[in-house]
């Protein structure tokens, strides 16, 4: 796998900001830059932060994080920008280093970051009316430049990230070398956390938590191929995409 180098852009107050652009497709076209945006969270943004996002032109702000996160943590108002709340995973599934310690505790009790992560991820296969709507706003092109995000701007967000990558033409093997750029993050990651860990087991478990791993996104991917047999099928099927509206975006988005 090449390593393309990150297409970071620092955005004041942001973590994982990254451009989506640059990618080239199996049919060697690029994805243009400068339209489409990954990120962490957004609610730390500086005045010089929200001036950057409004500088990028971005137009919608689609937020994946559940209602707690977005009620402690809300997103800036970005002026000519919309939000756009999609929440992809249940309230308590959620896992926020943010969060009382006692849910954390919970969690890392129950589950291992990697029956954890691997089972959500997984569970977003299922998910296909947000998934829908996720890609409408995509599809339409008066809501671009667009930026994704949840709290790390990890699993939920390279699960958006991959829907996207992949409807535009580029390969699997890209679309994971994209998720695994996070953890040239993971110092700004780490800094989610408010309360440093108690002992070694949590300190294990947050850094799992915050880790992009191969086999978190392939969760995902596999989970498509083993409910509906490909991603292309799942594209069609599961979500209602056509051709000609995939074939649309393939115009706008590539170059």
């Amino acid at each position: 796998m090449s390593k393309r180098e990150v297409s970071e852009i620092p955005i004041e107050g942001a973590i994982n900001f990254r451009d989506l652009g640059g990618y080239p497709t199996v049919d060697g076209r690029q994805v243009k830059k400068g339209l489409l945006f990954r990120s962490g969270d957004l609610s730390q943004l500086t005045e010089k932060g929200k001036q950057q996002l409004f500088d990028l032109g971005v137009r919608c702000i689609c937020d994946f994080r559940g209602e707690t996160e977005q009620q402690n943590h809300p997103d800036p108002t970005i002026k000519n920008a919309q939000h756009v709340a999609l929440s992809l995973i249940r309230e308590e599934q959620v896992v926020d280093p943010r969060q009382q310690q006692k849910h954390v505790d919970e969690l890392a009790e129950k589950s291992t970051p990697e029956e954890l992560l691997k089972g959500v991820n997984r569970m977003m296969v299922d998910q296909e009316p947000l998934l829908r709507q996720f890609l409408d706003l995509v599809i339409d092109t008066e809501q671009a430049p667009l930026v994704l995000h949840c709290t790390a701007g990890k699993d939920r967000t390279g699960i958006g990230s991959a829907l996207i990558l992949l409807s535009l033409g580029v390969s699997k093997e890209i679309v994971m070398e994209d998720y695994l750029k996070t953890n040239q993050y993971a110092d700004q990651l780490m800094l989610l956390s408010p309360h440093p860990a108690m002992d070694k087991g949590m300190e294990d478990f947050l850094q799992g938590m915050m880790e992009a791993r191969t086999e978190y996104l392939d969760a995902f991917l596999d989970g498509i191929d083993q409910k509906y047999g490909s991603f292309d099928i799942f594209l069609k099927a599961g979500l209602g995409i056509t051709a000609e509206q995939r074939e649309a975006m393939q115009d706008f988005y590539l170059v």
